[in-house]
């Protein structure tokens, strides 16, 4: 029973007014990359800000408690992202296609929050990235990285094919990009039942599972909440990566 990647504008469209009350794991992405952006940053305030991907604002709004910017142009595929972003001051929403994204306004500082695992090639945005930088511009953001959902593949679905870890991090260093920090660490998240982790899944606009028969729906949600071990842990785990690079 594989589980297949959505059409993600239409998946996401729809959950979109349900995806900040379920995505847990990409609200401690945004925490920490800010966290770790503020670290290193010790003014408090940018010229120019980029929000990549910026679907309901999340990045940016966690982004806006420590840091104040004179201009936050937000990027995101989805049309209906410019609504849900509008109490953003100062912000401008441009609807676009990051795989097929071409030059960028300069900018001091660009944020992207777990998204760039969607790309075709993620490698061309990142040199997009270095190139609208400024020097000294911090790119800092965050995407999911090989490992992510293994409890799935190992109850019948098919494995979820992001780059590993090191990818990412070599992805940045070619596009020009001093990394101060980078991390991959796995989040676990524990469900009631194997039907609420899938639900989950899909009030982020992430997954959508496409097991051909009731049946075999039946079979992998039985093998799913064994492989828990205890009623009311089903496990479901992330492996997020976290980057923060300056351009030179």
């Amino acid at each position: 029973m594989p589980l297949r990647e959505n059409d993600c504008n239409a998946r996401f469209t729809r959950y979109l007014g349900s995806y900040e009350k379920a995505a847990t794991v990409q609200r401690l992405m945004a925490d920490r990359v800010v966290t770790e952006l503020a670290a290193i940053r010790p003014g408090r305030r940018f010229g120019r800000v980029l929000d990549l991907g910026c679907g309901t604002g999340l990045q940016s709004r966690r982004f806006g408690r420590e840091f104040t910017w004179d201009e936050l142009y937000l990027y995101d595929r989805v049309q209906a992202c410019g609504e849900f972003c509008r109490d953003l001051p100062r912000s401008h929403f441009h609807q676009l296609d990051l795989d097929e994204a071409g030059a960028f306004p300069e900018a001091e500082c660009v944020l992207s929050g777990a998204c760039c695992q969607w790309l075709k090639a993620p490698e061309r945005l990142f040199s997009a990235v270095a190139a609208a930088l400024k020097r000294g511009g911090i790119f800092a953001g965050s995407a999911f990285a090989e490992g992510n959902f293994p409890e799935l593949e190992s109850c019948g679905g098919a494995p979820v094919e992001f780059p590993s870890g090191e990818a990412w991090r070599k992805m940045l260093e070619r596009a020009g990009l001093r990394l101060f920090r980078f991390a991959a660490e796995p989040v676990t998240l524990y469900f009631p039942s194997g039907a609420a982790a899938l639900r989950h899944l899909r009030e982020t606009g992430v997954l959508t599972p496409a097991f051909g028969t009731p049946g075999a729906a039946r079979r992998f949600l039985r093998r799913y909440e064994e492989y828990g071990g205890a009623p009311g842990k089903v496990p479901l785990t992330y492996m997020p990566v976290y980057w923060t690079g300056v351009k030179s």
